[in-house]
């Protein structure tokens, strides 16, 4: 199968464009989900340095976390 050039997928309409970058996050989304390919998506150096720091920091103080219902509801709230 031929792959498109960026220039004939940015030709083509807004619509068609919106269409195409909601099939590829699906698919995206699909392999992520499959244990078999959990390990692909290249998670930087900073973001892995981050988010240790800030397991560091609950597991010192559990008490700053918040319940993932809590955190729902607040969102739910914000649309």
């Amino acid at each position: 199968m031929a792959t498109p050039s960026t220039r004939a997928l940015l030709d083509l309409d807004i619509q068609t464009r919106l269409e195409i970058i909601d099939e590829l996050w699906a698919s995206v989304v699909k392999d992520l989900n499959d244990p078999d390919n959990a390990d692909d998506l290249p998670v930087p150096e900073a973001t892995r340095q981050l988010f240790a720091e800030r397991m560091r920091e609950y597991r010192e103080n559990p008490a700053i976390g918040l319940r993932w219902a809590d955190v729902h509801e607040r969102l739910l709230k914000m649309t």
